[in-house]
């Protein structure tokens, strides 16, 4: 059974990232590490994850000492992860049981799924289909991506001077080398 390790990049959402951790921890695929990189959060990342009674045997809190962005958390829990696969997860998002089972179950390289769009209530509000022939125009893959490690060995980590579509630059990096598996299936719930 493949190692899956979730990163999950924290700021100021201490609430939702216990829910998204939570979510992780409940999978049907049980050989995870959950990787939580708290971006130097000014509302207690760790207090809410220690109250929250979190499993710390597959959970790991890296701290960082100050505010460096989504893409240098991602990099410090790809860099930290001994997975397999490395799963993306943004701190406002949920995973359904079975999405990691789901979505190593072919062996792919790269996989991304559709997502239910829910609101700050955890209500579904709709539901996001992206379209692979948009990727070179446009950002239509949410953060519901697994990926082989050894991909990231070949095309490297998130480019840390991009501010805004540095996953965008991620995606079309791996395109060039690797086929992105879409599985047309919402298993990542999608707060917007």
């Amino acid at each position: 059974m493949p190692k899956v390790s979730v990163i999950i990049p924290a700021y100021n959402k201490a609430d939702y990232t216990v829910k998204a951790v939570e979510s992780v921890l409940n999978q049907t695929h049980k050989d995870i590490e959950c990787i939580v990189v708290d971006d130097a959060s000014l509302c207690n990342t760790h207090g809410a994850l220690l109250r929250a009674n979190i499993d710390w045997g597959k959970t790991t809190l890296i701290q960082q000492g100050y505010n460096q962005g989504a893409s240098a958390a991602r990099n410090a829990g790809i860099r930290y992860a001994i997975g397999d696969y490395i799963a993306l997860l943004d701190c406002d998002d949920m995973y359904q049981k079975r999405k990691i089972e789901l979505s190593i179950k072919d062996n792919p390289d790269f996989i991304y799924t559709c997502a239910h769009l829910i609101d700050k209530d955890d209500n579904i509000i709709g539901l996001y289909q992206p379209k692979r022939s948009n990727l070179l125009f446009r950002n239509s893959i949410c953060n519901s991506v697994v990926i082989k490690r050894k991909c990231f060995d070949k095309v490297g980590l998130f480019d840390e001077s991009l501010f805004i579509c540095a996953d965008w630059d991620m995606w079309l990096r791996m395109e060039e080398h690797y086929e992105l598996t879409y599985l047309n299936m919402p298993l990542t719930y999608y707060r917007i």
